[in-house]
């Protein structure tokens, strides 16, 4: 069964993390680890978060603040993780944010959720460019990345292109601070908003 009046939270924890040389879902941060702060961040705003990993052996799966969906594609790719998510999503709609993306809060997803309607996707836009790592998904998203996926195409910005998308301006650039780095993380920790 589909829920379509509510949205659920998908955390894209599946990275190889090799820039970082660890895992960043569980770098320290705000004492507690990254993963937790981001669910603290959201879980106002989503109904239901789940992480996406390929590797769900790594997390808890007792665990209380979310539920593990397992990304079986073989693919590595932030896409595949994304259409992982949402066709396993009991959802229509769902936040997808990247687990190195700390400083995304409750009130960017209400800023982005005010956008729900006929929107395949609904995505943030600086003066940096767009955020796919941070955006809401329909279900209706899902032929048009199955496709890229087959056709080898994984950049998200490119298939969003050919959908039906709301591009959201006026939210400070800096919430969409990642940490792909051990200079990056440095530097997050330093700037917590």
């Amino acid at each position: 069964m589909t829920i379509t009046h509510k949205i659920g939270g998908l955390i894209l924890a599946g990275g190889e993390s090799r820039r970082m040389g660890r895992d960043k879902w569980n770098l320290p941060f705000d004492g507690t680890i990254l993963l937790e702060r981001i669910i603290q961040n959201i879980t106002d705003s989503v109904d239901e978060v789940f992480v996406i990993t390929k590797t769900p052996e790594k997390f808890d799966a007792t665990s209380i603040l979310y539920k593990i969906l397992t990304d079986n594609r073989p693919e590595k790719c932030s896409l595949a993780g994304i259409y992982s998510g949402i066709s396993k999503s009991p959802y229509e709609n769902n936040l997808v944010l990247a687990c190195d993306i700390p400083f995304v809060d409750s009130e960017v997803v209400l800023m982005l959720k005010s956008h729900l309607g006929s929107w395949d996707a609904i995505i943030p836009k600086t003066e940096f460019g767009l955020e796919p790592l941070c955006g809401i998904y329909s279900k209706s998203c899902l032929p048009a990345f199955e496709n890229a996926i087959n056709q080898g195409d994984f950049q998200i910005q490119a298939t969003l292109l050919k959908l039906n998308c709301q591009m959201v301006s006026g939210i400070d650039p800096d919430v969409f601070q990642n940490i792909n780095t051990p200079e990056e993380y440095d530097k997050a920790l330093k700037n917590r908003f």
